[in-house]
């Protein structure tokens, strides 16, 4: 090649040859057609390629610059508006979440298996005791389900009648009296063994026994405020030493906290079940000190547990509220457990007045009425593991209501409606209490959607009558109904003896005996020697169903709360 021998040569001395000029040179301004390879040096070709090489990836660079400029512009823009829909859908989220907890009153449908609520009681027969529980609903434990102390006693007594002992001296062989153990108006704690539904009648039975209701209680969580049942063990000097379902944590009442709760160690029985509070804990965590007031002086608010399923109805706690809706409060206890207060028990009925005395961020002292089942108190699902609390002063301190007794149950009177609900009316009746009317007790007929009906709305006044009290909710239980108000009786206790009755046959009784139905909720039995002044060997051929007979009361026969029959 000619650069080769350029270098030979110059190497060798010698003169190198002179070269032709480039036609490159010498052509500038017009380029062959074809390209000028044929006439450019070997080197000008290695010279044009090289150029030509750094031009390609110069202008590669530049494009691969721009792009990636462009392409970071956008991806810029792209992320910024990422980031502003993520703090938009970050609000709608905390906004949905908040709408997410739904504020419900307690149903039937609610008290599932091994949910724990707070009741009062109302009722005490022979062998179990009827609870009022929140939002209008009643439970019964029977005399098997309170205490194992109870039961052992009851065992006892039978097996001393089978035996024919007659040891008058020995205390826990009698039979315990229900009525000697509890009282109208006393508050527990009460685990729902099962709920259903029998010839269409609900019946929630409970149970009140501590090793039952405190068995979700964590050992490390029985501190100062939480609340605990607790059965009498034994009666001291100084006080009474407490079953409180454990084996490894016993609990003591002092004399002087029982005189602070109005209660004599004396009248106390064994197996007796009260609901405590913990006041303190010993250093080696074995026994814990208790007291039977609400109001007790060293009563602390607990600030935490370690797991959800430690909270339970009956304990006093903190609630920050986080929104207010037009049908009560929603809320945390303990900054992780979602809570919601009800209208009913928020103890305000207007919506304005309720966002006066309630404002986000609030915190209020109320007292869990409702706990769920401790296998879904863990889950993600904010409306199963929510607990309902109560802010009405009678909850918050454990007592009774001093309206319940202002009105007598089957008194009509004139009710103003104050607040529509999809579950019933609320309605002013004259005294402190109002009265609550469900949608199935507002008329006759039945009605859909109470929102729809003029003839019901806010401050609208109908004839009502009173069924009863609610005492765990403060409410009087009314019906506008016009076959309830037209009814003579409402109970059968408000039947006098010898008074003449009229009704229907139902049936014939297998013994002869006739069954007359009166009126809702109302049944007479005539035994077959009332049913004529001579015996009749066929009452069938004289007494068929549907028809109407006349009859006289003889005796009055009752059972339970909802006494049954009446006797000719």
């Amino acid at each position: 090649m000619s650069f080769k021998r350029k270098r030979d040569e110059e190497s060798a001395g010698v003169a190198p040859v002179s070269q032709p000029p480039s036609a490159l040179r010498m052509e500038d301004t017009a380029f062959p057609r074809g390209g000028a390879s044929t006439v450019l040096t070997p080197l000008e070709i290695k010279q044009a390629t090289n150029e030509a090489t750094r031009d390609l990836f110069t202008v590669r660079f530049y494009w691969a610059s721009e792009s990636n400029a462009a392409n970071g512009k956008k991806k810029s823009k792209k992320q910024h508006r990422n980031k502003v829909h993520q703090k938009s859908e970050a609000g709608s989220d905390k906004a949905g979440e908040k709408h997410k907890i739904k504020v419900e009153s307690l149903s039937f449908g609610k008290l599932t298996a091994g949910s724990v609520v707070l009741g009062q009681v109302v009722q005490i027969n022979t062998l179990d005791i009827a609870l009022s529980l929140p939002n209008n609903l009643l439970g019964y434990v029977p005399i098997t389900n309170i205490s194992a102390k109870l039961s052992e006693r009851i065992s006892k007594a039978e097996d001393d009648d089978e035996s024919g002992s007659e040891d008058e001296d020995n205390e826990d062989s009698d039979l315990p009296q229900l009525s000697q153990l509890f009282k109208v108006g006393q508050w527990l704690r009460a685990l729902v063994v099962e709920n259903e539904k029998v010839n269409n009648k609900k019946r929630i039975e409970l149970s009140i026994d501590p090793l039952q209701v405190n068995e979700e209680i964590e050992t490390d969580d029985l501190v100062a405020g939480i609340a605990v049942q607790g059965s009498v063990q034994s009666v001291e000097d100084h006080g009474i030493i407490v079953d409180i379902g454990r084996d490894d944590v016993s609990g003591f009442l002092s004399n002087k906290e029982l005189s602070h709760a109005g209660i004599e160690a004396s009248s106390l029985g064994v197996g007796q079940v009260l609901l405590l509070t913990i006041l303190s804990k010993s250093a080696n965590g074995r026994t814990v000190t208790l007291t039977a007031s609400a109001t007790a002086k060293k009563m602390t608010i607990v600030k935490a547990v370690t797991l959800n399923k430690s909270l339970l109805a009956g304990t006093l706690v903190e609630v920050l509220i986080t929104d207010i809706r037009s049908n009560g409060l929603v809320g945390k206890v303990f900054g992780s457990i979602d809570a919601t207060i009800d209208i009913v028990h928020s103890g305000i009925y207007d919506r304005a007045v309720l966002e006066q005395n309630f404002k986000e961020g609030k915190v209020v002292k109320g007292r869990v009425i409702y706990s769920p089942p401790a296998a879904v108190s863990e889950s993600d699902d904010e409306n199963s593991t929510k607990v309902f609390v109560s802010l009405l002063e009678t909850t918050i301190e454990l007592k009774v209501a001093e309206d319940g007794d202002a009105l007598p149950i089957g008194q009509i009177l004139e009710a103003k409606v104050k607040i529509v609900d999809a579950n019933g009316l609320y309605v002013d009746i004259g005294t402190k209490s109002l009265g609550f009317v469900h949608v199935s007790r507002v008329a006759d007929k039945r009605i859909e959607d109470l929102s729809i009906e003029e003839a019901y709305s806010v401050g609208t006044t109908h004839p009502a009558r009173i069924l009863n009290y609610n005492y765990a909710d403060n409410l009087y239980i009314v019906s506008t109904e016009k076959s309830v108000i037209e009814q003579k009786y409402l109970r059968v206790e408000d039947v006098s003896v010898g008074e003449k009755v009229t009704g229907t046959v139902d049936r014939i009784l297998p013994k002869g005996g006739v069954l007359i139905k009166l009126w809702e909720g109302f049944s007479g039995i005539a035994n077959d020697i009332h049913l004529s002044d001579i015996k009749l060997a066929h009452p069938e051929k004289k007494f068929k169903p549907g028809m109407k007979v006349t009859a006289r009361v003889s005796s009055i026969i009752c059972f339970k709360v909802d006494c049954g029959y009446l006797r000719y």
